[in-house]
């Protein structure tokens, strides 16, 4: 097993005063596997990474043990800040959410049971599923991604 520390700074300076900090509050000491890879994402959907009840095998890649996983970071490694792709993020009860993720700019992911629901209008608190599958697509044009996930032991 392996400890994964998850540190996060912020760097500001205002009115010559620095306001900003770290955050370090996320340690797991029971990382087993990890997967670090680089897209290229296009302007069609594709999967980065889906989950099930158990590890296996699927097309397009493993599934990950929903139980298991513990983090997730998606970077967008493109250098101008106008290009974006869209990260689509699914549940168990087939809600979905997209966000924009803009060069330079990343997305966190935690745990992955009973922690996402979506839905147009105020969400019932409590109504959430597991996050079985998070795919990406790019704006206008091919732009590399940077895919990193660390999960516990089966």
């Amino acid at each position: 097993m392996a400890t994964l520390s998850v540190n996060i700074t912020e760097s500001i300076i205002i009115n010559g005063k620095d306001q900003g900090g770290t955050y370090s509050g996320f340690t797991n000491s029971s990382i087993t596997q990890v997967e670090k890879r680089q897209i290229n994402i296009t302007t069609t959907e594709v999967s980065l990474y889906g989950t099930s009840g158990s590890q296996a095998n699927a097309t397009g890649g493993p599934l990950w043990d929903r139980d298991k996983v513990k983090y997730v970071r998606i970077t967008n490694l493109d250098t101008t800040t106008t290009n974006f792709i869209l990260i689509v993020v699914k549940n168990a009860d087939n809600d979905e959410f997209l966000i924009k993720l803009y060069g330079t700019e990343s997305f966190l992911l935690h745990r992955h049971v009973n922690s996402m629901h979506a839905k147009e209008g105020a969400a019932a608190v409590g109504d959430v599923g597991d996050i079985t599958l998070v795919t990406a697509q790019a704006d206008t044009s091919t732009q590399a991604v940077e895919f990193f996930i660390a999960s516990e032991a089966l």
